[in-house]
């Protein structure tokens, strides 16, 4: 099942045999994979008898909805604190399992990275320049979620996890696999089967992704109006592409040109990019917005052939080759920031294909 659940089990294991406790922290602003692999990994770790906690730091208004609450519900049993109470808590004996995510700036530790006793990364995207420092790292890129590997790795410990647990991973799976048209292979149906098998409850998923009522209109506005949208191909299509390997690639970029300080959720932007990649014609699709006045964040979404996880860690951020994002604090301008998502795209593009790049983009 992808790398091995054995190696990761050995991992963890030592990690929580010489430790008195264990931190576990997703990304920032988590999403269901994020929250629920550390969920999984919460309960792990009270079957093993080692004390732990779930860092989340973020404002419930960074939150999508059915994230915070599962956080609510889940806050007493599995000890899920902020920074502030972290910082309380943390002494040299404690130990760090990084999930969802290897990328040291997109966690809320990433300033005490090198106070822990022992760093676990359990994570199913590419490292990177910004990988956190480790020598324990389960990085499957062949696993669907993070959620696909804790739930192996559940198993592996044969730990009868709730109801509630399993609900949750089956949702991150769900969330990674755009409801399982994409990134799934044999082993993600059977950890999915698994997590049946311990009552995992579709309809209850399927809930958690209601969308509510303004975040619906926010993505239509943001793809009906015809302002909103460039559409540029890279490549010039004057070439003959009988003789050589480039094709033109259509990428999309969408922000709100009318009200380009207008704030959105990050749920938006990633819904959004979902909606636009399902257009035939586009090869990638970009969603940019200030999420606060300080910050602009960018989802990207890739039918395959452009790897837009690639493009997002050239931003300081991170992701899959179909699914990844970044956030730029203290941008000068949402439209420069765009300018340079624009200059960044030869990076995901295939090999032989960037070389023959037109560095200018065409407007279509």
């Amino acid at each position: 099942m992808g790398k091995s659940v054995k190696c990761l089990a050995n991992m963890f294991s030592d990690i929580y045999q010489k430790s008195t406790k264990i931190f576990i922290v997703g990304h920032d602003e988590p999403d269901y994979d994020a929250i629920a692999s550390a969920i999984g990994l919460s309960e792990l770790c009270q079957n093993v008898g080692i004390e732990s906690y779930i860092i989340v730091n973020d404002n419930d208004i960074e939150l999508e909805p059915g994230v915070k609450q599962i956080i609510d519900k889940e806050k007493d049993r599995c000890n899920i604190i902020n920074l502030d109470r972290f910082e309380e808590l943390m002494d040299n004996t404690a130990s760090l399992i990084t999930t969802d995510t290897n990328n040291q700036g997109l966690v809320s530790v990433r300033d005490y990275l090198e106070e822990f006793k022992d760093i676990l990364i359990i994570d199913h995207h590419d490292e990177s320049a910004r990988t956190i420092d480790t020598d324990k790292k389960h990085i499957d890129l062949d696993s669907s979620s993070a959620s696909e590997i804790v739930t192996n790795l559940l198993n592996s410990f044969k730990v009868k996890y709730s109801k509630d647990t399993a609900n949750y991973l089956l949702s991150g799976i769900r969330l990674d696999t755009k409801r399982f048209k994409k990134n799934t292979s044999a082993n993600t149906y059977d950890a999915v089967k698994k997590l049946l098998h311990r009552g995992a409850d579709v309809d209850y998923v399927e809930d958690l992704f209601a969308s509510e009522i303004d975040v619906d209109k926010d993505i239509s506005l943001l793809i009906h109006d015809d302002h909103n949208t460039r559409i540029v191909e890279y490549g010039d299509p004057n070439f003959d592409r009988d003789n050589i390997l480039l094709k033109g690639y259509n990428v999309s970029f969408t922000l709100n040109r009318t009200d380009p300080m207008k704030e959105y959720k990050k749920v938006v932007l990633a819904q959004t990019a979902d909606r636009m990649i399902g257009f035939r014609t586009l090869d990638a699709s970009f969603v940019l917005s200030y999420v606060n006045p300080n910050t602009i964040c960018i989802s990207g979404r890739s039918k395959g052939k452009i790897d837009v996880g690639e493009i997002m860690r050239h931003m300081d951020g991170g992701g899959g080759i179909r699914s990844a994002a970044c956030r730029i604090e203290n941008p000068e301008d949402i439209f420069e920031v765009e300018k340079e998502l624009m200059q960044q795209i030869e990076w995901g593009l295939p090999k032989e294909d960037a070389k023959q790049l037109v560095k200018k983009p065409r407007k279509v």
